[in-house]
């Protein structure tokens, strides 16, 4: 998020004015940078003009002794994936700038061409309200299950 321009409101569009030198000072300044995702690392090259070589992605990752695949539950299946859907899942703190708005207003065609889809959205946060809404105004009821905290 430090890395993005973001023009959402007035608070953050000032914001991101204001540090828009400093940030590329940093990272130009860095001796490596670490960001998270290819994404982000395209982003943080064309905003701070960074060498590439001292850029290297590290993915966010999993502790495997807590995390461990485990075979679902049948009443969880039924629940949540009834026969023959197709899912689409969302694992994020609910805030504006992670673009679960941006899927919810996509899933309208998605829906159309891929007959028996739902989207799960697992998690929390302040956009919760908002994406509830939308979802809603979308007409995705029969589509769209907000799990809250997993």
């Amino acid at each position: 998020m430090e890395v993005f321009e973001n023009f959402a409101n007035i608070r953050n569009s000032i914001r991101t004015v204001l540090t828009r030198k400093l940030k590329r000072t940093v990272f130009q300044e860095a001796r490596k940078v670490f960001p998270v995702s290819n994404y982000t690392r395209a982003a943080v090259l064309a905003e701070a003009g960074v060498n590439g070589a001292s850029t290297l992605t590290v993915n966010n990752g999993v502790n495997p002794t807590i995390f461990k695949k485990a075979p679902s539950a049948a009443e969880l299946r039924g629940q949540y994936k009834p026969a023959g859907e197709k899912i689409l899942l969302t694992v994020t703190r609910l805030y504006p700038y992670k673009g679960v708005d941006r899927m919810l207003e996509a899933l309208p065609a998605i829906v159309g061409a891929v007959p028996g889809v739902r989207y799960l959205v697992a998690g929390t946060g302040p956009d919760q309200q908002r994406l509830q809404e939308l979802s809603t105004r979308l007409g995705l009821q029969d589509h769209v299950t907000f799990l809250g905290a997993v």
